[in-house]
């Protein structure tokens, strides 16, 4: 994946637009930090892409709904509930 500050990216736009639509990905960062990615249109999402590579497999379960009845409610926040399972 290329990295490309706003100021290059609006500079350099065409050229980058060729770059994605040869297949890869431009980060685009402000200051240094990641704010954006231009893909192409084609490129398949993220989760088709490693199910194609074998990284993730997907399951073989079809999704179920929560059973929201079934939720237990509690008092304080997950900090408390943390201290309180390590006593």
């Amino acid at each position: 994946m290329i990295e490309v500050g706003i100021t290059d990216l609006s500079d350099q736009l065409s050229r980058f637009i060729r770059v994605v639509r040869d297949g890869q990905d431009v980060l685009i960062t402000d200051r240094g930090r990641p704010v954006a990615k231009l893909t192409g249109v084609d490129t398949p999402p993220a989760l088709e892409r490693l199910i194609a590579l074998g990284v993730v497999t997907p399951s073989r379960e079809p999704r179920t709904p929560i059973d929201v009845s079934r939720l237990i409610r509690t008092e304080g926040s997950v900090s408390d509930l943390v201290g309180e399972q390590r006593r």
